[in-house]
């Protein structure tokens, strides 16, 4: 039988195992002794808890689970659990969890570009990505929300704290059952919807050190009748923003982190230093890396000369170049260089101001009833309502403005016809300089610098002949030189305000099937049920318009620098209104926009009005779906009743984002352009589930449960799909679970990878057919090939491309500004998946004197035809490094300017737009267990003890990558950061009457960047090198073992408690790491599990009335 066939007769055994089974129970059930089969309620959809030991009705089973008796993978995380650890926010209690994997997106991602945009928060189960990840809330689906681009995943941000009563983690695919999406788990957010009266909460928790005190109050009204419910809440959280500064491990500024052979971290550069020896000179030195450098310009053969009235090197209005070709420059001849790095670079500068935690304002409102009506089929209408409304306010750091300013520019110090300087000559005189001249002889003729003993064997060389002129390196006068500032101004496009509105309704109607019951065939039930679940978010952002800045300049509109005059109409016949009515010419050398790292001001508030504008979005998404089932026994068996469910569903899901102009055509200097989506896609699908209960009830054949579920897809675009599973529970003593699952999953391309209308952004990119620095001595100005470590092939790529690899920028930077276009495809195909899955759960039997379950389940999910948005790095090394004559498939997404005016031939436009191409793998076990002993006399009275483990162990977590020409590339992620060998956290507590304590220890173990990319000991950026008399390092690229701990203690009332407790007790920092190796925010990683807040005490109180 081939699996085609196999698929096909599980998905029809599933709707017609009632017919088969039926036949022929009544007969075999005769000749067995009667048993009473457990009634178990199954009124679906709504996940709900059935008694004290969390067992619960999880949708899509419709049986009544726990993490020890459920054949299907499955974790439940009680909130009041949760909170005894200090964690209230969904998106901390979801992100910690042990079945979580990957980089998690939280509110430290603040500033990055995100697939949902600025605001929104995600979960990712398996490190498989968060959109492989299905969200539910009450066992239905919920939209998507976001803003900006085309948000496709659920923002678990938006969930109401004080209104879940259990998160439900389901850990296998489950698209048999739920559809799409349901490929790395579902995660079930379970409403509380037994409260009766009215109950009052409050919590709140606050660091010890710093800002970032977050709150919540919540009230909760319920009336209970005989024959129904009706309920609301309301809730406000407030989180409190704060900087790097708030943290002592955060505050200063990001470092250098090199480790050497010996174990020593060291954190301040020495290279310059060591030049700086070399000659007798001193260089300025500090801890914090030299980033984002402003208040400086370019012009001419200068690389950047930086504002410093009080030195002057140049003769340039104040401002002072560092360094000509590798030769520090000490202009007033006092033994230090001019230039000090640190003083024009924000990094610490800043982290008063940037950051790290954004400021977050949140209503939330719910309502929820039902209602059965008189009658033998119990038809009971019932309705759930949720609306949240969040706002956020986030301050990223400084970005840069870097235009060219035309030499004719009345602004521009380098034109002399305007007051200003021939930048030519003064580039000269610091060459003439007579320290300068010294230094270079000296430099150059130093063999352990970058020199040779006889100046590279200069004509005539001696005394005074190793200078620059004898190599050419003078310059004829220029009366006008093209400049290019690099300032920041304040307010400049890093303040972003989202509000994000979400509402999710339900109402629906189930009710019983009396005139379908006969015999076995009994307990029919229906339940007919609409969703319609939508979100609209709005974001605002204030920044500099790149089309303004270059008509006050008189640049084209490409920004090139023409010499046009500035705001002249007559040159710009093209141009709107928007851009010509209040266009004042702009000084971008101003004294005003020099005076920090931290941002300058324009000369004038005309100039700040005429330049900034804001960039709007407006974001619609939504989902509707009705879903119609019918269940019920179908005949019984010696272990219970075999039960059956089939079903239908519609679903469409909708997206509208709509950006203004200055978002859609990129109007924003230096910013990504983004025309947002639209779309919509409708999916129906058929399905059905069996339940055969196959035990005996005897010793050895105590339970053996089947459970087959099937599912019939029929997409708008990519036609039908069918997905199954089937699950087996053997049990052949009672205290014994045997479990396994099979099944097969599917992830339709969701709206954004459909949709996308195009986002265009900047990046820097190395350019491979560039000349790399070493292979080029700028000084001669030649190529030495011996020098060059690019092979073969990737050099032959280059010159097919059309540029010679042997002098494309040479003396150049090889990493430039390269705009990058992603956008939606309709040709995607399915990502389709399937996973398997055995474990065990053991409930010891032996002694009454205490309780302890224990479990555990491998997993191992491999998905097909994953969808990937290419990086642009990716791109452009697979084409030019990977297949000869640019074989590789991604050549066509390289587009070359050969037309450019400097420098022809540069990387124009790469295109990153979805493709499908990997396979993703996840193998791993999860452990549980659950301890109690009871009734311990201590000190006069009893004590209860309890414990609590969940954990994870990662096997495997890698990507495989096949290309065109069939090379398979692997990638193991297992260990990396994110993705540690063991995570998983442990409880242990005891209660005393009214009273309880609990301590929970969180534990990762060390992690590392692939082995691949591990950089060798040698000559870096804070070590000289063996050679040069001190010793090896490299970067920080791992961190160690990471464990936390929590303590609290609760203390229950008549009608009120209290829980009161510490986080993080021992006040662990986060590791800090290189951030050249580990992507982190001030050396620490983000997104990898790491506490940010410090020590933090907590509490909650509730009332009821």
């Amino acid at each position: 039988m081939n699996s085609l066939e196999l698929r096909k007769l599980l998905l029809g055994s599933t709707l017609l195992i009632g017919s088969a089974f039926w036949a022929t129970a009544p007969a075999y059930a005769q000749e067995t002794a009667e048993e009473e089969a457990e009634t178990v309620e199954t009124t679906p959809p709504v996940v709900e808890e059935a008694d004290d030991d969390t067992e619960v009705i999880v949708t899509g089973s419709r049986l009544k689970k726990t993490t020890f008796n459920s054949i299907t993978p499955l974790q439940v995380i009680d909130t009041d659990v949760a909170n005894e650890e200090g964690l209230f926010n969904p998106v901390e209690i979801l992100q910690s969890s042990s079945a979580a994997g990957g980089q998690q997106i939280d509110s430290t991602f603040q500033g990055f570009v995100l697939d949902n945009g600025p605001g929104s928060e995600t979960v990712d189960l398996r490190g498989l990505g968060a959109d492989r990840t299905l969200v539910l809330l009450n066992g239905r689906r919920v939209s998507p929300a976001g803003v900006e681009g085309a948000p496709a995943q659920v923002s678990i941000n938006l969930i109401p704290r004080t209104m879940v009563d259990q998160y439900d983690l389901l850990l296998d695919g489950a698209s048999s059952v739920y559809g799409s999406d349901a490929v790395a788990g579902v995660l079930n957010v379970v409403l509380k919807n037994d409260f009766d009266g009215l109950e009052l909460q409050a919590e709140a928790d606050t660091p010890e050190t710093g800002q970032g005190q977050d709150y919540t109050i919540g009230a909760r009204y319920g009336v209970n009748a005989d024959r129904g419910f009706i309920g609301g809440a309301v809730e406000y959280t407030y989180q409190d923003p704060w900087t790097t500064n708030d943290r002592d491990f955060l505050a200063g500024c990001e470092t250098y982190r090199e480790i050497t052979e010996s174990g020593e971290i060291r954190t301040v550069a020495i290279q310059d230093q060591y030049v700086g020896e070399q000659l007798g000179l001193t260089v300025p030195t500090s801890e914090c890396r030299p980033t984002r450098l402003t208040q400086r310009f370019i012009a001419g053969s200068f690389g950047s000369i930086y504002y410093q009235p009080e030195i002057n090197n140049t003769g340039i209005a104040g401002f002072s170049e560092s360094t000509l070709f590798g030769v520090p420059i000490d202009g007033n001849g006092d033994g230090v260089r001019d230039v000090n790095f640190f003083e024009f670079s924000p990094n610490g500068q800043q982290d008063d101001v940037r950051q790290l935690v954004n400021e977050q304002n949140q209503i939330s409102v719910m309502a929820i009833g039902e209602y059965t009506l008189e009658g033998e089929m119990n038809v009971t209408p019932y309705f759930e309502a949720l609306y949240t409304a969040r706002d956020i306010t986030a301050i990223s750091q400084q970005p840069q403005l870097f235009p060219f300013v035309s030499g004719n520019n009345p602004f521009n110090p380098c034109n002399t016809l305007a007051g200003g300087v021939d930048c030519n000559q003064a580039y000269n005189d610091v060459l003439a300089n007579p320290t300068y001249l010294a230094n270079f002889e000296n430099y150059y003729t130093n063999p352990d610098l970058s020199g040779t003993d006889n100046c590279f064997g200069l004509a005539n060389f001696g005394p005074g002949v190793c200078n620059p002129f004898n190599f050419g390196l003078g310059l004829a006068p220029a009366a006008q030189t093209t400049a290019r500032p690099v300032v920041g101004v304040q307010g400049d496009r890093n303040v972003t305000e989202v509000e994000l509105r979400q509402t999710h309704l339900v109402a629906g109607i189930r009710g019983d099937l009396p005139m379908m019951n006969f015999g076995d065939f009994k307990d029919w039930s229906f339940d007919l049920s609409a969703v319609h679940s939508y979100a609209d978010g709005s974001s605002a952002r204030s920044g500099i318009r790149g089309d303004r800045l270059n008509f006050a300049l008189g640049n084209s509109q490409g920004g090139a620098p023409i010499g046009n005059a500035p705001c002249d109409v007559a040159a710009n016949p093209g141009l709107t209104a928007d851009v010509i009515n209040g266009c004042v010419p702009v000084n971008l050398f101003a004294a005003s926009l020099y005076q920090t790292a931290n941002g300058g001001t324009f000369a004038s508030q005309a100039e700040a009005d005429y330049l900034f504008d804001s960039r709007d979005f407006d974001t619609h998404t939504a989902l509707t779906t009705v879903d119609f089932a019918i269940q019920g026994d179908i005949f019984t068996l010696p272990g219970g009743d075999a039960s059956l469910l089939v079903g239908a569903q519609w679903r469409k899901d909708h997206l509208n984002s709509q950006p203004d102009a200055v978002a859609s055509d990129g109007l924003f200097f230096g910013f990504f352009s983004d025309e947002g989506g639209a779309g919509s896609r409708t999916t129906k699908e058929v399905y059905g589930e069996a339940f055969i209960p196959l035990g005996l009830g005897t010793t050895g054949f105590r339970e053996f449960n089947v459970e087959l579920a099937g599912r019939l897809t029929d997409d708008e675009f990519y036609g039908t799909n069918e997905t199954y599973s089937a699950k087996a529970g053997y049990r052949p003593i009672d205290s014994l679970l045997l479990r396994g699952t099979y099944g097969t999953s599917f992830k339709a391309p969701n709206l954004r990878q459909l949709f996308l209308s195009g986002q265009t952004g900047f990046g820097t990119l190395t350019d491979p057919c560039a000349v790399p620095d070493a292979a080029y001595n700028a000084l001669t100005m030649t190529y030495d090939a011996s020098q060059d470590l690019r092979s073969q092939v990737t050099l032959d790529n280059c010159t097919a491309a059309g540029v010679d690899p042997r002098s494309f920028l040479a003396g150049q930077f090889s990493a430039y500004s390269v705009e990058i276009n992603s956008g939606g495809a309709l040709d995607l195909n399915p990502e389709t998946s399937k996973s398997y899955t055995l474990g065990f759960s053991f409930d010891q039997p032996f002694t009454d004197a205490f309780d302890l379950e224990f479990g555990a389940t491998y997993y191992n999910i491999d998905i097909e035809q994953t969808i990937i948005e290419p990086t642009a790095g990716f791109i452009i090394g697979d084409c030019y490094s990977g297949q000869a004559n640019l074989g590789s498939a991604f050549c066509s997404r390289i587009t070359r300017d050969f037309n450019d005016v400097n420098n022809p031939g540069v990387i124009d436009l790469v295109d990153s737009s979805f493709i499908n191409r990997a396979n993703e793998i996840a193998k791993g076990v999860d452990y549980n267990m659950r301890f109690n002993k009871d009734d311990v006399a201590m000190f006069g009275t009893n004590v209860d003890f309890f414990g609590r483990l969940q954990a994870n162990n990662n096997h495997s977590r890698k990507t495989i990558d096949i290309d065109d020409a069939g090379l398979i590339d692997e990638e193991e992620l297992k260990k990396g950061f994110a993705f540690p060998k063991w995570r998983g956290n442990a409880t242990v507590g005891f209660s005393v009457d009214r009273w309880s304590a609990a301590w929970t220890t969180r534990y990762q173990t060390e992690v590392t960047i692939d082995e691949e990319f591990v950089p060798d000991f040698g000559a870096g950026t804070t070590c000289l090198g063996v050679a040069l008399g001190d010793v090896d390092c490299r970067p920080v690229f791992s961190a160690d073992d990471y464990w936390l701990h929590s303590v609290s203690a609760t203390y229950e009332g008549d009608d009120w408690n209290i829980l009161v407790g510490v986080s993080n007790v021992l006040d662990t920092d986060p590791p800090l790491v290189d951030p050249s190796q580990v992507f982190s925010v001030v050396n620490v990683p983000i997104g990898a599990g790491y506490d940010l807040n410090g020590r933090e005490y907590f509490v909650r109180l509730r009332k009821n009335f």
